[in-house]
């Protein structure tokens, strides 16, 4: 029966794939990360092939073991606490606040940036520096502006579009 197993873990390698890494970016919200997950998962299926007992369908067991991968590791990005960036230590910051080429990118890039804003509609200007220079989540921007999550969404996604086509022409 475990040769019958990893046959068909190797065929659900193929063919529902991109399930198994769905299910496991929904959780861990990095594709690599997932992918990582998904393959450990199917190492680990086809260590414990013997161990299949029929049961379930094969898929909804791989499943399980890939959200028992997802769930270990989200467990140990909790132990090991936030990540730290490397433009967040102040050492390199250092070195980099101070390097006249930085400084003038910096500066040109932020002239850029307020140039562009400055072309698009109030709303528009408002929602991208929430979201993407503030770096809010789509809950806090909603509240900031007072409309709906979904509101935010569509006018993130349009402004976006516009800043695009500014861009571009």
């Amino acid at each position: 029966m475990a040769t019958c197993v990893r046959t068909g873990i190797r065929a659900l390698c193929h063919s529902d794939l991109d399930r198994l890494n769905a299910l496991a970016r929904r959780l861990l919200r990095d594709a690599q990360d997932a992918q990582d997950c998904v393959q450990d998962a199917l190492v680990k299926a086809l260590a414990a092939a013997d161990q299949f007992q029929g049961r379930s369908a094969l898929f909804t067991w791989v499943a399980r073991i890939t959200l028992n991968e997802a769930y270990s590791r989200l467990r140990s990005r909790r132990s090991r606490g936030p990540h730290e960036r490397l433009d967040d230590h102040p050492d390199l910051r250092a070195d980099i606040r101070w390097c006249p080429e930085s400084r003038a990118a910096a500066h040109q890039a932020s002239r850029l940036t307020h140039d562009l804003l400055g072309q698009l509609s109030p709303a528009d200007s408002a929602v991208i520096r929430l979201r993407a220079l503030d770096e809010m989540t789509t809950a806090e921007a909603a509240r900031a502006l007072c409309i709906s999550e979904t509101a935010v969404k569509v006018r993130l996604h349009r402004a976006m579009k516009r800043l695009r086509s500014q861009v571009l022409t």
